[in-house]
């Protein structure tokens, strides 16, 4: 293949990503959270868009063999730079700011493929499917359940 040829292919694989990624963002609803809450516990395939602060974030390479294996995300289109691992992160995303404006709170756990470096205390969009609930124990030792929101794109604020 030559160097034009390849440039070209190039050129139309980004172009179509450009299209999917334009398309996604006109398919998403920004959702609240109470019927964010109530999707999930619906079980409805809901399409949305948050945006919230980061809390917790952990990352799994996506070799592991871990319980989570399948989560159902969608992979980016970019291929990733060579020699770099390609890996899972699951976040704890607050996505309502409390009356004041100072304090975010009402929680989802997020799952994407690593999209960008995303740290505790960023401000993220989040354009993803709703997939029900996940429980886990809080550090109080009582049972939490959030909405569960599988990532199609994140990018940080």
């Amino acid at each position: 293949m030559t160097t034009v040829e390849q440039a070209t292919a190039d050129q139309a694989r980004r172009s179509r990503s450009v299209a999917a990624l334009l398309a996604l963002r006109c398919r998403c609803r920004r959702l609240d959270y109470e019927r964010l809450s109530q999707a999930a516990r619906d079980s409805r395939d809901v399409l949305c868009r948050l945006k919230g602060t980061v809390h917790f974030v952990r990352r799994e390479p996506f070799d592991d063999p871990g319980d989570h294996s399948a989560t159902g995300v969608v992979p980016l289109p970019e291929s990733p730079a060579p020699g770099s691992r390609r890996e899972r992160m699951r976040l704890i995303v607050s996505v309502t700011k409390d009356r004041l404006g100072k304090l975010w709170q009402d929680d989802v756990i997020v799952e994407c493929d690593r999209h960008e470096p995303v740290d505790c205390g960023d401000l993220v969009t989040i354009w993803g499917r709703c997939a029900g609930t996940h429980s886990f124990v809080c550090s109080g030792g009582w049972t939490c359940t959030v909405p569960r929101i599988l990532a199609l794109r994140l990018r940080k604020r």
